[in-house]
């Protein structure tokens, strides 16, 4: 198919922290929410930055984190032992994460469709689904009771939550504070998720980039450009700059490689040679002289 959403997605889950995009990265603010975690006690929903990380998680498709979060809420324990109070946020919350686990899937080359009932095997099937689920998204949205009953923070959280799975890109901005990488993946996954690798990752980059501006360091943005723009030569050249001989003696043969892998085709595909240099990038930082 050429669309790459889920292993870009799974991409940046698995090597945001070797990114080190600064202090309002997600991975960054994750560990000052959990070391906040023990000063709110019984409410960890009290935490600051509970429900701006929630968003953020939301944004990135780290979905199973999201509803790990979301399940430290302190209504679940409160609605299990009977207080009836709790219910509305109960109900919200339960909606949400509902919403979360039934996110549509494309499956990638060789997956098959064994992820349930929201993993597609097509790209119509996933636009499909998607128009569905999107209209869930919707109709929990503009349950206005439903909201007017959960005041306070967990109604506004879970609203703007639901908002960046609507698409909204005013909520995906603000939940994406760690730059334009960031907003790059929430784009793709929310509003954008059957753009190609080819040539289509490349423009919505300089979009996201304008956006939220250059990110620390220029050589880690046009490596990552490079790559986007599937370029072979100016990754090469950017690699060359910091990364030991070894890894520039094999560097045509892990391209070559990468494009016989094939991305949504049995033949070769040069957007395949993208991803797989995209996969060692995690642990690639330049200046740092090894992968």
């Amino acid at each position: 198919t050429g669309v790459v959403t889920e292993q870009l997605v799974d991409w940046f889950q698995r090597n945001a922290a070797s990114l080190q995009l600064g202090p309002d990265a997600l991975n960054s603010r994750l560990r000052a929410l959990i070391a906040a975690f023990p000063e709110a006690g019984p409410t960890p929903e009290d935490a600051p930055g509970f429900w701006e990380c929630f968003a953020s998680m939301v944004a990135l498709g780290w979905t199973d984190a999201a509803v790990d979060l979301v399940m430290l809420h302190s209504c679940w324990a409160e609605w299990r032992m009977g207080r009836a109070a709790v219910k509305p946020q109960a109900e919200l919350l339960e909606a949400a994460v509902v919403l979360l686990r039934s996110t549509p899937r494309l499956a990638a080359q060789g997956e098959g469709g064994g992820g349930g009932n929201s993993m597609a095997t097509s790209v119509p099937q996933f636009l499909a689904f998607r128009e569905a689920w999107l209209r869930q998204v919707r109709e929990v949205l503009s349950d206005g009771p439903l909201f007017d009953n959960c005041y306070g923070p967990t109604g506004e959280g879970v609203k703007t939550a639901l908002a960046v799975m609507a698409g909204d890109e005013t909520a995906i901005n603000r939940a994406t504070p760690g730059g334009w990488i960031e907003l790059m993946v929430a784009s793709v996954r929310h509003r954008y998720p059957q753009l190609k690798a080819h040539g289509e990752h490349a423009s919505l980059l300089q979009r996201c980039v304008g956006v939220k501006g250059s990110g620390d360091s220029p050589d880690l943005d046009r490596l990552l450009s490079a790559i986007m723009e599937v370029n072979a030569p100016q990754t090469v050249a950017v690699c060359s700059h910091h990364l030991d001989a070894w890894f520039l003696a094999h560097i045509a043969e892990l391209l070559v490689a990468a494009a016989g892998e094939g991305v949504g085709s049995r033949a070769a595909d040069p957007t395949a040679g993208a991803l797989v240099i995209t996969r060692g990038v995690g642990g690639y930082r330049p200046g740092s002289g090894a992968v």
